[in-house]
């Protein structure tokens, strides 16, 4: 189906209408309640090394990297509002004591650097007053009387505001009464000038404000009839003047050592000025290059991230660099040098075989052992004991311990030889331990029973116990102070006691 010139001219206004229609709501809102401007496109700033001459020695340069850093550690939308004083309060004094209330970000001063989050607050148009608590009393005194305006607004640590709808605030009150001074009309744009202001070490030095109830580019541009206007802002520098239109910081370098001054007015299409209270802000700049201050480190590049990152977010930690793996370098070794490591391996296995064959038990100590053999062999050394009274035997008689290493029969060749004669020996001590224990046994029996089963003569006593043979005494591996020895002066006693009791 073709489209008639007639029903096209009838799409054309039908369009038109609903334009109108869309354009009339946004007047209505923007004349009810103050608002932000909403950019359509992306800000046009420079990149890289990018310089842009805006009027002689001015220019303008792409922000510092690193506040690019910062502002990913705040992704926040503060919200400000101005509890006290009242919207058209009316006060009846020369003092005020404004209290305020935030959402959305924390506000603190940085021990170190002396930066952080913040609050810019204005009375009327005087310089910008920073508030780093809200707990800090906002106190101002010798107010003139007539009409004041307070404006507030969040502001990142090197001065940037925040350009959501809800960072800005601001009320008007009076002293004893209402003045046309100081109060801004709502339903017109207003410019607020935030930087630069003070004295600055380093350049880019940072340009912005804050922009209400300004209409879209696109929508003032749309129509030449309707009373909207466009808007632009004209800076000064030094006397030095360039427009832009695009709401958004903007970094210049260009600024003469000492004292400068910028001024930023709010303009229209055709280059006039927007007539509204504030509109039009002058401010004094201080440039000392020498200045060692923290954000002119910040901005030279000398502060990375890593130590400054708690001046955007108060529980930033910096991240962790990976370490780097060490790559080792392959060693050549050649045959010689492998021999050469062996060889002294190889010795000191060799010394230790060596130490090993040395040690031979039966040579640790041959001067003793010979000792002991010439103590067995001779068995002049078996003694009698001397006399002693009976009743004495029993007490002082005690278990013999002989060391098994004191009564080798023979010396051993080798140290399997020397364990087995060890082993003998131990045998030969636990008989004579049994032996021993029978004695003990026979000591107990009571005096009288030893007198009647002794002999009367000694010619009764059995040979064996008179004079031990050879074989006996071989057979015999104790001390000269056995307890078998103790056995011949109790029969000896009792014997001597049958001869005296005899007729």
């Amino acid at each position: 189906m073709k489209v008639t010139e007639t029903q096209n001219r009838w799409l054309k206004q039908a369009a038109r209408l609903f334009l109108s229609g869309l354009l009339s709501l946004v007047l209505l809102s923007c004349a009810n309640k103050s608002q932000s401007v909403r950019l359509l496109d992306l800000p046009d700033v420079p990149s890289g090394e990018q310089v842009r001459s805006l009027s002689g020695s001015i220019s303008e340069v792409a922000p510092p990297a690193i506040f690019l850093d910062l502002a990913n550690l705040m992704d926040s939308e503060p919200q400000v509002a101005i509890a006290k004083p009242k919207p058209d309060q009316v006060i009846e004094e020369t003092s005020l004591s404004a209290q305020l209330t935030l959402r959305g970000l924390s506000i603190y001063k940085d021990e170190k650097t002396g930066l952080g989050p913040h609050l810019q607050v204005i009375l009327d148009n005087q310089p910008a007053r920073s508030i780093y608590s809200l707990d800090d009393p906002l106190e101002f005194s010798d107010l003139l009387p007539g009409s004041h305006t307070l404006r507030v607004f969040a502001v990142r640590p090197w001065g940037e505001s925040f350009k959501n709808e809800a960072a800005f605030a601001q009320t008007t009150f009076h002293v004893f009464a209402k003045t046309g001074a100081n109060a801004p009309d709502l339903a017109q744009p207003l410019l607020t000038y935030s930087e630069p202001q003070g004295t600055y070490g380093a350049e880019p030095i940072l340009l912005d404000f804050y922009l209400t109830n300004a209409p879209l580019h696109m929508i003032a541009q749309e129509s030449s009839e309707d009373d909207l206007s466009d808007w632009r802002v004209r800076c000064t520098v030094n006397g030095q003047s360039f427009l832009f239109e695009q709401w958004q910081p903007i970094y210049l370098k260009g600024f003469k050592p000492g004292q400068n001054w910028v001024q930023l007015t709010l303009v229209d299409e055709q280059g006039n000025p927007i007539d509204n209270a504030f509109n039009s802000t002058v401010r004094l700049v201080n440039y000392d290059p020498e200045q060692q201050n923290s954000l002119a480190k910040i901005v030279r590049g000398e502060l990375p991230l890593k130590q400054i990152g708690q001046i955007a977010d108060p529980d930033y930690e910096p991240p962790i660099e990976p370490v780097a793996p060490v790559e080792l370098e392959p060693v050549d070794i050649t045959e010689s040098e492998l021999q050469l490591e062996e060889q002294p391996a190889a010795a000191e296995s060799e010394e230790a075989v060596q130490l090993e064959s040395e040690v031979d038990p039966a040579e640790e100590n041959p001067a003793e052992i010979r000792s002991l053999e010439a103590e067995l062999e001779d068995p002049a050394d078996l003694s009698e004991p001397e006399d002693e009274p009976l009743d004495q035997l029993s007490d002082e008689l005690e278990p013999l311990e002989v060391p098994a290493e004191e009564k080798p029969s023979q010396l051993p060749e080798d140290l399997s030889d020397f364990e087995s004669a060890a082993n003998e020996s131990i045998e030969a001590s636990e008989k004579l331990e049994e032996e021993i224990e029978k004695s003990l046994t026979n000591l107990e029996k009571p005096a009288a029973d030893l007198t009647e089963s002794a002999p009367t003569t000694p010619t009764d006593i059995p040979d064996t116990l008179i004079s031990p043979s050879a074989d006996d005494t071989s057979a015999i591996e104790a001390p000269v102070d056995s307890p078998d020895a103790d056995l011949f002066d109790d029969a000896s006693s009792a014997d001597e006691g049958s001869e005296a009791v005899a007729p």
